[in-house]
């Protein structure tokens, strides 16, 4: 008797749970527990740091939250999720392709180096240094196209032009005229 009130009350506490994780949405998430500080209004915001090169470390940051905060809301609320995997997408799409770009045309590199000298005033005692002097040089660099570059920019800027295999359609008839002539020519010769 005892167990069967065991089992059928933890029925019904297991059937209230289940009607409780079935009915959450987006806006009944977290009832229990302390409140989420997730807005709507992130989703937005996520998305346009995400365009920029936010990284996920960099979101909690802006938002006033730990990482893990920013992984649970990814699962939780799907519009953050895609929000954010738009944003890097459109970040990542767009500097990979301007590099590219960039290298298959070939581009100019400017470079400085600076260089630190001791001044020395007195020759006697070589060991005092009176002050630092910096020299600052700056190089050009021509950086050549690169031809791997441009053949990758080609075949996926312009496929049907660019592309490793040429698909030829042939049109018409192709007889065997000549090989049936020459054919007969030799049985006639090896018949004299």
């Amino acid at each position: 008797m005892q167990n069967i009130f065991i089992n059928s009350t933890l029925f019904f506490f297991v059937s209230l749970c289940k009607i409780k994780l079935c009915d959450m949405s987006e806006e009944k998430v977290n009832k229990c527990g302390r409140p989420t500080k997730y807005k709507d209004e992130y989703n937005l915001q996520a998305e346009k740091m995400c365009k920029l090169g936010a990284t996920d470390i960099e979101l909690a940051d802006f938002f006033n939250v730990c990482e893990d905060t920013i992984y649970e809301w990814k699962n939780v609320y799907v519009a953050f999720s895609e929000s954010i995997k738009k944003g890097k997408d459109i970040f990542d799409t767009r500097n990979v392709e301007n590099s590219l770009r960039t290298r298959a045309q070939g581009l100019t590199v400017t470079e400085e180096r600076q260089t630190t000298r001791k001044l020395k005033l007195d020759d006697q005692n070589p060991d005092e240094i009176e002050g630092e002097i910096i020299d600052t040089t700056i190089t050009k660099k021509e950086l050549p196209p690169d031809t791997a570059a441009a053949i990758f920019w080609l075949k996926n800027r312009d496929s049907k032009r660019w592309k490793d295999k040429q698909d030829v359609e042939h049109s018409g008839e192709i007889t065997s005229r000549i090989v049936d002539i020459a054919y007969s020519d030799i049985n006639e010769s090896n018949d004299s």
